[in-house]
């Protein structure tokens, strides 16, 4: 983001400087603090800062692209030897990713705060998205704020595909729609929440194809559910108006 808040970029680097004050100033390490602080109290327990740790068995192997082709990285990256960790240096699986969608959705309304207490604060719009734009398109804190329907994937490796005016719309109701999507080493993921009708919808990908797999899963399912929700809200509308006999 520009001094003047005219215009926005996103980059990792925040992030992981929180990373680097978190330690010095808990006097923990990064894994240690968000373990006690925000997994354990939620009840995550499958996710996990070390490889070691966690059932390999259910751990997909990563397939990074060389060239044209998908092939498994020469060694198992290992997050704690970079300066990126505060990014990068978390495994996670599905069901401890609806977790963590269902607390933070319930943190936005305030109806439990234990233990995320920030998150209205952190969804909240810091810094405006390419504008002009005549709906919400707003950055949180890690969480990208769209108002469907509207152009999503603006922080993931779709989004060169095309101009802005040229992107496929998301959508057809007036939504909002908070997401985070990310790469690493032989994965894509994409997580969306839609705090109006308490929804979140996960995909995960091991692999780094000639696209980003997980954000058009993800806009796909999106898209079907909110025409389903169209049909459902018209079906009860109708049935409103009909006589009754």
């Amino acid at each position: 983001m520009s001094g003047d808040r005219q215009s926005w970029d996103y980059i990792v680097w925040g992030y992981s400087l929180d990373g680097e004050i978190i330690e010095r100033i808990k006097g923990q390490f990064l894994e240690e603090y968000v373990s006690t602080t925000l997994l354990e109290p939620l009840g995550i327990k499958g996710t996990s800062f070390k490889l070691g740790r966690l059932d390999t068995k259910s751990l997909p192997n990563p397939m990074p692209r060389f060239r044209r082709n998908l092939a498994p990285p020469p060694t198992p990256t290992d997050f704690r030897r970079y300066v990126l960790r505060g990014i990068w240096w978390l495994f996670a699986s599905t069901n401890d990713l609806i977790t963590w969608a269902l607390a933070t959705l319930n943190a936005i309304d305030e109806s439990d705060c234990k233990v995320l207490e920030e998150i209205p604060n952190i969804i909240s719009n810091h810094a405006v998205i390419l504008n002009p734009s005549v709906r919400e398109r707003s950055y949180g804190f890690g969480w990208t704020r769209i108002q469907l329907p509207g152009v999503v994937g603006i922080i993931g490796g779709n989004f060169p595909l095309w101009s802005i005016k040229d992107q496929p719309i998301l959508g057809n109701k007036n939504l909002l729609m908070l997401y985070h999507q990310g790469s690493t080493v032989g994965y894509y993921t994409h997580i969306a929440l839609f705090p109006d009708t308490k929804s979140a919808v996960i995909a995960l990908s091991s692999s780094i194809a000639l696209s980003d797999a997980t954000d058009w899963i993800s806009r796909a399912k999106i898209q079907a559910l909110s025409i389903l929700r169209m049909v459902r809200i018209t079906s009860n509308w109708l049935q409103r108006q009909t006589p009754a006999r």
